[in-house]
C-alpha cells in the first residue's frame, strides 16, 4: 500500500483562531505580550478586539499599539463576523453569563480562571527573560574585565606572571616574554624545567615554593644572564588564591632595574672622583714642594758624581721614581679638575696635526713613525680643540708605550658614512689588550701596564670625548695591535 502522508511543505497552513479579549487589565496585556512574541504559536490566536469600559486600561492601551481594535462594550463584539474564541478577564460571574447569552453557538469561551494560565506563563517568561538578560550583561561584564586585564597586561612596562600549583604558566605578558625573546604563546601551559635550563629553573621553581609555602609576599632582587647580557630586576612574587580562598598558583611582577644599578654605580663613582679631587688637590700641595726638593737635589748630586762611580745608578734610580710620582699627581689633577669644553667649529684634521707637531718634537718618540691618514676633504667639529688635542696625546703616549716606544703608530680621520659623524683613530702593533679586560681600561686605576701606568690616561679620554657627545671604541687582538676610534658629531662638510 502506497504512503499517503502528505509531507509537512504541502500541508495546507492551519488558519489562526479569531479571538476577542474581554477585560483590557493587566492579563489582557499579558496575553497579547505572549502573541506577539509568538510564545502562543501552539494556540495559533488572531487577536481581532479587545473590550473593556475604560479605553484607558494597560491592555486597551497596549492593543492599540498593536493596531488591534478595542471597544467599551460586549454587545460590540458581535460587530466582528466569525469571532470563535472569547478569553474573559473580567473575573465578574455575571459578564460571563451575559457572554454565553450573546455569543452565537460554535463560539468557544475561556474564563478568567482558566486564563490565568497565560499570566503565570507570562510571569515565568518575563523571569526567564530577566534571568537572561541578567546572564548576557554577566557575561559582557566578564568579556570587558578579561579585556580591561589584557590592555593592562600589554601596556605594563614590569614584566606578569602567574603559575598554577604545578608550577604552569597561567599568564605571562608580553614583557616578561620579549626578555628571553619568545612569544607569550609559548610559555602558556609549559613548567620553568621546560623553557630553560636546571639552573634558571631551579631558581624559579625554588622562589615559587617558598611563596607556597609562608603564602605571603616575598621580594627579591636578582640577577639574570641571557644571550650574554646580564639583567637585573627586583621581583615581587606573591600567592593567588581562588574565591573561597584556596591557594591556586603564584603570581609575580618584575622590574627592569639594570639601568638604575649603573646609574647607581655612576653615581658612586662621581661621589669617588669628587672624593679624589679633594684628596688630589691637598696632595699636590702637600707633595709637590717635597718632591721639588728630592729632584733638586738628586740633579745636584748626578751632575757632582762620577759617571763610573756605582752610586750615581741609584741617584737615577731616586731621580726616575721622583718624576714618576710627580707624572701621577699630575694625571689626578688632569682627571679631577676637567673643565666645561670651550666649543669652536675647527677641523678636526688641523687638530692632528698640531698633537703631531707636538709629539714629533719630543725625545719618548725619536722611535717612533708616525703615518698620517687624513681625510682630504676637511671636516669640522664642534669641539674645545685643547682638550681634544689632550684625547689624541694620551692615545699616542699608550700606543708608544705598548709597542716599546718604538714603530709605527697610525692616525686616521674621516667621515662616517652611516650618521655623518666625524672620526679619528690612533692605531698601534702593540701587545694588544686581552678580550676580558678591554671592558676596563676605560675605568679609574685599572692599567694594563703594571708599575708603568696609573690608569687614568683612558679614563681622561673618555670623560672628555662624552662632553663632546662623542664615543670612543676600541678594537684590539693580543699581540697585533690596538685601534682606538674617537667619534664625534659632525658638522656640514666645508669645501
Amino acid at each position: 500500500m502506497a504512503d499517503r502522508t502528505v509531507p509537512r511543505e504541502l500541508q495546507t497552513p492551519r488558519a489562526k483562531t479569531r479571538t476577542a479579549i474581554i477585560g483590557g487589565g493587566q492579563g489582557c496585556r499579558a496575553i497579547l505580550e505572549l502573541v506577539s512574541l509568538g510564545r502562543l504559536s501552539a494556540l495559533n490566536l488572531d487577536v481581532i478586539c479587545v473590550v473593556d469600559p475604560d479605553p484607558n486600561a494597560l491592555g486597551s492601551v497596549y492593543a492599540r499599539s498593536l493596531n488591534i481594535p478595542t471597544r467599551r462594550s460586549i454587545e460590540e463584539v458581535l460587530d466582528f463576523s466569525g469571532v470563535e474564541l472569547l478569553i474573559e478577564l473580567t473575573g465578574r460571574d455575571e459578564i460571563l453569563t451575559e457572554l454565553y447569552h450573546l455569543i452565537p453557538p460554535g463560539t468557544k469561551v475561556i474564563d478568567h480562571q482558566f486564563a490565568r494560565v497565560f499570566w503565570d506563563l507570562n510571569g515565568a517568561f518575563q523571569k526567564l527573560r530577566e534571568q537572561l538578560e541578567e546572564k548576557t550583561q554577566l557575561e559582557a561584564q566578564r568579556k570587558e574585565a578579561v579585556q580591561r586585564f589584557e590592555q593592562f597586561l600589554s601596556a605594563a612596562h614590569d614584566m606578569i606572571i602567574m603559575k598554577d600549583l604545578d608550577g604552569r604558566y597561567l599568564v605571562i605578558n608580553p614583557v616578561a616574554a620579549a626578555l628571553f625573546n619568545r612569544e607569550p604563546a609559548e610559555w602558556i601551559g609549559k613548567t620553568d624545567l621546560e623553557l630553560f635550563g636546571d639552573r634558571l629553573a631551579g631558581l624559579f621553581s625554588g622562589r615559587d615554593q617558598e611563596v607556597l609555602e609562608r603564602q605571603c609576599h616575598i621580594c627579591h632582587e636578582e640577577t639574570l644572564t641571557v644571550e650574554g647580557k646580564k639583567y637585573h630586576l627586583h621581583t615581587v612574587r606573591f600567592p593567588l588564591f581562588d574565591y573561597k580562598g584556596n591557594l591556586k598558583g603564584v603570581g609575580a611582577i618584575s622590574r627592569d632595574i639594570t639601568e638604575q644599578k649603573r646609574l647607581q654605580r655612576s653615581l658612586i663613582q662621581s661621589e669617588k672622583l669628587a672624593a679624589i679631587g679633594k684628596l688630589a688637590a691637598g696632595i699636590a700641595h702637600e707633595i709637590n714642594n717635597p718632591l721639588s726638593g728630592v729632584l733638586t737635589f738628586i740633579e745636584d748630586l748626578l751632575i757632582d758624581v762620577d759617571p763610573n762611580d756605582p752610586v750615581r745608578r741609584d741617584y737615577e734610580v731616586i731621580y726616575r721614581e721622583a718624576l714618576r710620582c710627580r707624572q701621577i699627581v699630575r694625571d689626578l689633577l688632569d682627571y679631577t679638575r676637567l673643565q666645561q669644553p670651550v666649543r669652536q667649529r675647527t677641523d678636526v684634521n688641523s687638530i692632528v696635526m698640531r698633537a703631531h707637531g707636538l709629539l714629533s718634537k719630543q725625545a719618548a718618540f725619536r722611535n717612533i713613525e708616525f703615518d698620517l691618514r687624513l681625510c682630504p676633504t676637511p671636516h669640522e667639529v664642534n669641539v674645545d680643540p685643547g682638550q681634544m688635542q689632550q684625547v689624541i696625546l694620551n692615545l699616542v703616549m699608550n700606543a708608544s708605550e705598548a709597542m716599546d716606544g718604538k714603530g709605527t703608530i697610525t692616525i686616521s680621520t674621516g667621515l662616517a658614512e652611516r650618521d655623518r659623524g666625524v672620526f679619528f683613530e690612533v692605531a698601534d702593533h702593540g701587545c694588544g689588550i686581552p678580550e676580558d679586560q678591554i671592558k676596563k681600561i676605560f675605568e679609574p686605576f685599572f692599567s694594563t701596564k703594571g708599575s708603568r701606568g696609573n690608569g687614568l690616561g683612558l679614563s681622561v679620554v673618555q670623560s672628555i670625548v662624552e662632553q663632546h657627545a662623542g664615543n670612543v671604541a676600541v678594537r684590539s687582538g693580543v699581540g697585533t695591535g690596538t685601534t682606538f676610534q674617537v667619534r664625534l658629531p659632525g658638522q656640514e662638510s666645508v669645501s
